[in-house]
């Protein structure tokens, strides 16, 4: 497929390289809530004979208003107005580099992002024990498939990622080979935990990407993780975000 040009229905769908609505953290916050109808309008029609209103309320919820208002799904209610972590300001200044093709051993977690640290262990296992892609000389990635804010928890996917030089050996650890594409990216550094990586990303959409004159290319963004914890503190762990262009 071929790349695009950048708008505002690419905030979501080019972050993480899947068909997500476009709507960012910020639009979240300007429009009413029962404004989010709008952004899927294109893909679902309204049945004759329902309000937009409870339409909208219905698909978005699994419910009609009624029954909401008797038996309150508050979960789901956070999980749809979720707005992503920030605690700081960054500036967007990206590098824009060529990245070279790299060779991995990835392991895929599917399913709730709070059970990710389950698949990571299972990772460092095997690390460990087939020798392939020791950590101090061996580069560390991750590439989220979907936006763990919006995407449902079973479907969520991420693949966890190590550099290896020769072919990978048969495991039982459900390790397969994979290749991150050579290409241009832009680069950002984010210092502190990777669970407030949102604060790096979204900036890149929203502030940089509009006025850059950068096209997207068709690949998920991925992570490459410099320092982890405990090796270092959380707060000064390092991943450099790679958001792949044309």
């Amino acid at each position: 497929m071929g790349s695009k040009k950048f708008d505002t229905g690419d905030l979501v769908s080019g972050f993480f390289g899947v068909q997500f609505e476009p709507f960012s953290a910020c639009e979240i916050e300007r429009r009413p809530r029962g404004a989010r109808s709008a952004l899927h309008r294109r893909a679902h029609a309204k049945p004759p004979g329902l309000s937009e209103q409870h339409y909208t309320f219905r698909r978005d919820f699994g419910m009609a208003p009624s029954t909401f208002r008797q038996q309150p799904n508050w979960q789901t209610w956070h999980a749809f107005f979720s707005i992503p972590h920030f605690t700081r300001s960054n500036a967007m200044h990206p590098r824009i580099v060529d990245f070279a093709q790299v060779r991995v051993a990835a392991l895929e977690h599917q399913g709730p992002p709070a059970q990710l640290d389950q698949t990571v262990e299972q990772f460092i296992q095997w690390r460990m024990a087939s020798g392939q892609s020791p950590v101090g000389e061996s580069r560390t990635f991750g590439i989220p498939y979907g936006n763990p804010d919006t995407t449902p928890a079973q479907a969520f996917r991420f693949d966890i990622c190590g550099e290896i030089k020769g072919d990978l050996a048969p495991n039982e650890y459900g390790i397969r080979e994979w290749v991150i594409p050579a290409g241009r990216c832009a680069v950002v550094r984010h210092v502190g935990s990777p669970d407030h990586i949102g604060e790096s990303i979204y900036p890149i959409y929203r502030d940089w990407l509009p006025g850059s004159g950068e096209e997207l290319r068709d690949q998920p963004l991925f992570f490459e993780y410099l320092s982890v914890f405990p090796q270092r503190p959380v707060e000064e762990c390092e991943t450099d975000i790679y958001v792949p262009l044309r």
